[in-house]
């Protein structure tokens, strides 16, 4: 009889786990479909920008602040300077999502980089295709479009993780309880993704600089 109810307590136990699991993989879905559609209205608004005749000037700080590539001039000084114009606009959105992160009043912030990502990259591909029509686009697909879908998949993550923690910190100054390891959110946890984030990105834009670079060879821009 007692190792029955050992039996059904334990079951009971793991049910109680299963589901918790599955609330806690819903709600990092939503948080990254959140970001996803950020991005998108982001990415909607740097087209509608170009549209209305943007300056050349701001669409070259958008270039600069993406790390997206408009000409083969860039690629044209080294495929190192393509591969570090690339990943360092990246890092340094994920410094940002970081400190935003640890911060428990970030939450507009870290709302704000996805549309901003967004929108630099949506103005960048608006203008190639206002100049170079179809040529621009072809340019965008096997140029641009590599790098720019690893640096949007690895920042809606760091967002992800950014706004999880922020609302944890939050969490923690207006509860009695301040252990730091509740819902296995912990500052070493968190620094860990962040860096994995960040490895995972440089090698990935290490491919897709050469193959970016391995493209230009079609295009004259």
């Amino acid at each position: 009889m007692q190792r029955s109810s050992t039996r059904l307590s334990l079951e009971r136990v793991s049910s109680d786990k299963r589901h918790a699991q599955r609330g806690f993989v819903w709600h990092d879905t939503y948080y990254f479909s959140l970001f996803g559609l950020l991005f998108l209205a982001g990415l909607t608004m740097g087209t509608v920008l170009i549209k209305s005749g943007a300056s050349q000037y701001l669409v070259d700080n958008f270039s600069k602040l993406t790390g997206i590539v408009l000409t083969n001039q860039t690629t044209g000084q080294g495929f190192f300077y393509a591969y570090y114009y690339q990943c360092f606009p990246l890092l340094v959105t994920f410094v940002v999502l970081y400190f935003c992160g640890t911060c428990a009043l970030s939450q507009p912030l870290i709302l704000f980089v996805p549309i901003f990502r967004g929108l630099g990259i949506g103005a960048c591909m608006g203008y190639l295709y206002a100049q170079y029509g179809g040529k621009g686009i072809l340019y965008s697909a096997f140029v641009v479009f590599p790098g720019a879908v690893v640096g949007m998949v690895t920042m809606l993550y760091a967002c992800r993780e950014a706004w999880k923690f922020s609302i944890h910190c939050f969490r923690r100054l207006s509860s009695e309880d301040k252990n730091e390891e509740h819902a296995g959110l912990s500052i070493q946890k968190y620094s860990a993704r962040y860096l994995f984030f960040a490895v995972v990105s440089l090698v990935l834009l290490l491919i897709c600089t050469g193959i970016s670079t391995g493209f230009l060879v079609f295009f004259k821009l």
